[in-house]
């Protein structure tokens, strides 16, 4: 569904930058689980990492008449307050007024002068530091057996210094890769768990991510 999307929707006047492919099929496969939608009516870019974005964002902004709404998703990482006044300082300088802070829920700002409507998320939650697999983590159903055990096996070799993984900047990602790999069709990108149900879309952060989503692309529609 992703690729589809890239071939046939870089026009869009829609867009939706992120940081990478996983992004790309986890965005794309929430939108359809919550949406029935077969694709998002915006074009999902690939920014191939958080430090072209920037570059990317410029270019739009050099040429804002080609569209009409972006929205940017991008991990806070471990320097949350320092991403968000990079891309704030970024689109101030166009004119652009936003908050010194993100907004927990999602922050969008209306269309500034020939600027398009634009809105920012930092994943996961706008408020705390993590990445696109803290975000995913709220995915995992609550009831779900293998996500205490997958917490269980990495405490236990991080208690005996077996892991080659730093535990500050990556424990996220081995949490979430150590239980899809216990699937019963293991190691399944995210995007792809999504779609095959492995994963729910039932949870409030991710109710709130699709609401930003709907209400920054979609200003229009009844609510």
């Amino acid at each position: 569904m992703a690729e589809k999307i890239n071939k046939e929707d870089k026009k869009n006047p829609k867009q939706l930058f992120v940081e990478g492919n996983d992004d790309l099929h986890v965005i794309a496969n929430i939108w359809k689980r919550t949406t029935n939608d077969e694709m998002p009516p915006f074009y999902i870019r690939d920014c191939k990492g958080i430090p072209n974005i920037p570059t990317d964002l410029e270019a739009i902004l050099q040429n804002p008449a080609k569209t009409e709404i972006l929205g940017i998703v991008i991990d806070a990482d471990f320097a949350l307050n320092e991403h968000w006044q990079s891309v704030r300082n970024q689109l101030i300088k166009v004119g652009y007024v936003l908050p010194p802070q993100p907004n927990p829920n999602g922050t969008i700002v209306e269309q500034q002068g020939k600027y398009p409507r634009l809105g920012i998320w930092l994943m996961p939650d706008n408020s705390t530091t993590g990445m696109l697999e803290d975000f995913v983590k709220y995915l995992v159903p609550p009831e779900d057996k293998l996500w205490p055990e997958s917490e269980r096996v990495l405490a236990e070799i991080e208690r005996q210094n077996l892991n080659l993984y730093r535990e500050k900047e990556n424990r996220s990602k081995a949490l979430v890769y150590t239980w899809l790999a216990w699937q019963k069709e293991p190691g399944k990108p995210m995007g792809v768990a999504i779609a095959a149900n492995f994963l729910t879309t039932d949870s409030e952060l991710c109710q709130c991510f699709v609401k930003w989503l709907d209400d920054l692309f979609n200003p229009t529609v009844e609510k």
